[in-house]
């Protein structure tokens, strides 16, 4: 969900199942239709497919699945600069008796670090 692409379940087996009607009830996902005999026909899984790139309820799953990838990249974010800042704050202690070291800002090494780091994101 990281990257907002909305998921096409097929579930097989114990935990599938329900991760699967989650996702599902979620709007985050689409479950390919089983016949009475529990098999994938492969007409549904085209159905599916289509479903989610073209028909409307596939607009709608991508909507949902732009939204919580918004929210994971925030928190992923939140949680890395709380790591840079208490690393930095380690830094900053460890050196703060030496002549020789100049202590910066934390706030300013944070958002240098921080800026660097979505930039690296975007590219990755």
């Amino acid at each position: 969900m990281h990257f907002g692409v909305p998921l096409i379940v097929m579930p097989f087996n114990i935990d599938q199942f329900l991760t699967a009607k989650y996702e599902v009830e979620l709007g985050i996902a689409l479950e390919v239709r089983r016949d009475e005999n529990v098999r994938v026909e492969r007409e549904e899984i085209v159905k599916a497919i289509r479903n989610v790139i073209v028909e409307k309820k596939g607009e709608e799953l991508r909507t949902k699945s732009g939204e919580l990838s918004e929210k994971i990249r925030e928190k992923e974010k939140q949680d890395v600069e709380e790591e840079v800042m208490e690393e930095l704050k380690k830094l900053c202690l460890m050196n703060q008796n030496k002549k020789s070291v100049r202590v910066v800002s934390i706030d300013v090494l944070v958002h240098v670090f921080t800026d660097v780091w979505f930039l690296s994101s975007l590219v990755f």
